[in-house]
């Protein structure tokens, strides 16, 4: 595992590799997103082992990396709020009503709602949510 001070002295190449490994450090993410140029922050917003206080960094960008960010599986459910029903996969639907602590029928109904959406795009699926809630 690379120290977060070893983390700067990195080339390009090793920055971006490093960024996709699993069992990153908060610190390691930290000094990835301090040095990283953008093709290095893509890796790491894509990494579904990052943890989720880096991706929540990486979320509030308003580029392509926060885009990835909050799309990532292990992205806080507020920042998956903000990404489009359709970008994400099945397993981050599921992952996403356990964040919520959805009951079965609203589990099951964003997996509907998913299975209607339009792939890749389709409603934030904050607002998606929020109709299931308002449905009770």
């Amino acid at each position: 595992m690379t120290d977060a001070d070893d983390v700067k002295r990195l080339s390009s190449a090793d920055l971006w590799r490093l960024a996709d490994e699993p069992g990153l450090s908060m610190e390691v993410c930290r000094a990835i997103m301090e040095v990283g140029e953008e093709a290095v922050l893509v890796s790491l917003a894509c990494n579904y082992e990052a943890p989720e206080a880096a991706l929540s960094i990486l979320a509030s960008r308003t580029d392509r990396v926060g885009e990835l960010a909050r799309e990532n599986p292990n992205a806080a459910a507020s920042d998956k709020d903000r990404a489009p029903i359709g970008n994400f996969g099945s397993s981050g639907i599921a992952r996403f009503a356990e964040q919520r602590q959805a009951t079965w029928e609203q589990a099951r109904a964003l997996a509907d709602a998913y299975d209607r959406a339009p792939h890749p795009g389709g409603p934030l699926l904050g607002d998606v949510w929020r109709d299931i809630l308002a449905r009770k």
